[in-house]
C-alpha cells in the first residue's frame, strides 16, 4: 500500500503529529510515477519521522496487529490505501455494454445505448477530478453540437500531493519506445529556488529526438502541480520561446528546460 494515495496520507497526517506507518509489500513506493522522485520522497518521510517497510508478505490479521514476514505492527488505525474500482450498478441497470470492469464507449464517450454518455472512473482513463471534469466538458459541448478537441491523455496532468509534490504528464522514460532526449533541471540552479530554500526537486523533460516534441514530462518541488501547467502549454503551442516571463519565476524556469 505504498501507492499515491496512501503517500498523500501519510504525509498528511505526519505533520500532524500522528505516528505513520506505510507497510507497501512491493520493493518500492509511487511504482506509477517518475523513479527518480521516488528516494526524494523516501527521505522526505524519513525527516517526517514516518516508517516504510517494503518488499515483505502479509501472514495475517490479528486483533489489532499485523503480521509480516518482516516483523509485526500493532496499530490503533488501519488504513487500505489499495485504489479503487468503479461502481457499474448504473449500468447493469441500463443493461449497458461494458468493457471488462468498465463501460465501454465510443470517441465521444457515449455508451451502447444513445444518448447515454459515460466518463470518469466508470470509463478508464485516469482516475483524477479534473480527467473527469474534462471528459464531462467535452461530452456537453458534444451534445449541443460544437465539434470539441478530443481528449489527449497524454496531456492530463497526474498529481502527487507530498512535500515535494510531484506533477507528471506523458511518458515517463521507461515507456518511450522511439529515440530520445532527456533534459533536467535541478532546482538548485534555480536563483528563485534557492532563495526560498525550495530546493528539493527537479524538472524533466523527455522529448522526442526526432521533432523536439515533448513526449513526458515531469516536475518535483514546492507548487510542482501548478508549475507542470507551462510545460503542458509549450507541449500544446511550441511557441512558448516567443513569450518573455519574470525572471527567474518557476514558470520560466520549466520553460527555459524544454529551450
Amino acid at each position: 500500500m505504498g501507492g499515491v494515495i496512501a503517500i498523500e496520507m501519510a504525509f498528511s497526517l505526519a505533520p500532524l503529529g500522528t505516528k505513520v506507518t506505510v507497510l507497501n509489500h512491493s520493493e518500492d513506493i509511487l511504482q506509477t510515477e517518475e523513479a527518480e522522485a521516488r528516494p526524494l520522497i523516501r527521505e522526505k518521510m524519513k525527516k517526517l519521522g514516518i516508517d516504510l517497510v517494503t518488499d515483505f508478505q502479509f501472514e495475517k490479521f490479528e486483533d489489532n496487529t499485523i503480521h509480516t514476514s518482516k516483523g509485526s505492527y500493532t496499530y490503533e488505525n488501519l488504513l487500505f490505501a489499495t485504489g479503487r474500482r468503479p461502481n457499474i450498478e448504473i449500468a447493469t441497470q441500463l443493461e449497458l455494454a461494458l468493457d471488462g470492469r468498465l463501460i465501454a464507449v465510443n470517441e465521444h464517450f457515449e455508451t451502447s445505448l444513445p444518448n447515454i454518455y459515460a466518463i470518469g472512473d466508470l470509463v478508464g482513463g485516469y482516475q483524477l477530478a479534473h480527467a473527469a471534469s474534462a471528459e464531462g466538458i467535452y461530452v456537453v459541448d458534444y451534445i449541443v453540437g460544437n465539434q470539441p478537441i478530443p481528449i489527449d491523455q497524454t496531456c492530463i496532468p497526474r498529481c502527487v500531493y507530498t512535500h515535494p509534490e510531484i506533477a507528471t504528464f506523458g511518458l515517463l522514460e521507461e515507456q518511450v519506445k522511439s529515440p530520445f532526449i532527456v533534459t533536467k533541471m535541478p532546482l538548485q540552479t534555480n536563483p528563485k529556488a534557492l532563495m526560498e530554500g525550495n530546493t528539493e526537486g527537479f524538472v524533466k523533460l523527455i522529448s522526442s529526438k526526432d521533432n523536439g516534441q515533448i513526449l513526458g514530462a515531469c516536475v518535483v518541488a514546492d507548487g510542482a502541480t501548478e508549475m507542470l501547467n507551462a510545460l503542458l502549454a509549450t507541449k500544446k503551442c511550441r511557441r512558448y520561446s516567443s513569450i518573455t516571463c519574470t525572471y527567474d519565476f518557476s514558470t520560466s524556469y520549466c520553460i527555459r528546460a524544454y529551450w
